[in-house]
């Protein structure tokens, strides 16, 4: 058995016992009638343990546990890792270029808008570009969304819902 992108058999939740999707019932089923089992994903697990050993323990139910703590002792036989990085060391830098991330702060000074491009501390700007006057809708919204929210001015977490997706 081969599924692909078989992260999503993982049961959600962070509690202390995962709960099982109709995916990860299914996936389970299957996967007691396969000896062999390879699951593919190039997509991190959702940072719960117990969801983890739960994929896990359909992969190879004599090794691995749901619910119990996953060693790494215990994944190197059965688990193969690869980082963009581990590939550019393999000599495949054209497909995996290396990213950076850059800084850019956007300011308002008398009626323009202007980019600043940060250095690696986050402080000095490097380069500042003007982007001319604010008369995009994009920045008009922002601008009435943040009157707003300081005329509104919450109190309490529950006040601040209002905000939510409205960028």
């Amino acid at each position: 058995m081969v599924p692909d992108e078989a992260h999503v058999a993982a049961p959600a939740s962070a509690s202390r016992y995962a709960i099982d999707t109709e995916t990860t019932r299914s996936i389970r089923s299957l996967a007691e009638r396969f000896e062999h089992r390879l699951f593919l994903s190039a997509t991190p697990h959702n940072g719960h343990s117990n969801s983890f050993s739960a994929l896990l323990e359909m992969l190879d139910p004599q090794r691995f546990t749901r619910g119990t703590r996953v060693r790494e002792s215990q994944l190197a036989p059965v688990m193969v890792r690869r980082l963009k990085s581990d590939l550019r060391a393999l000599g495949s830098s054209q497909r995996y270029p290396e990213r950076h991330v850059v800084g850019v702060r956007l300011t308002h000074d008398s009626g323009r808008w202007h980019a600043e491009w940060l250095a690696p501390d986050g402080k000095t700007v490097e380069q500042r570009v003007d982007l001319g006057e604010a008369s995009a809708p994009e920045l008009e919204l922002s601008q009435k969304l943040a009157r707003y929210k300081k005329l509104m001015a919450p109190g309490t977490k529950q006040g601040r819902l209002v905000f939510i997706n409205l960028q």
